[in-house]
């Protein structure tokens, strides 16, 4: 419960576009930019 309740004070550090791309990195994800969806910033 408390992680969502910081998402907020959290999104102010670490928008959640470069969030995604971290996890996707440190899981080993392969995905190509061009098909990752658009980001609204």
């Amino acid at each position: 419960m408390q992680y969502i309740m910081q998402q907020e004070e959290h999104h102010k550090m670490v928008n959640f576009r470069d969030e995604y791309l971290v996890f996707l990195k440190e899981y080993k994800i392969d995905f190509n930019n061009e098909y990752v969806f658009d980001f609204l910033d």
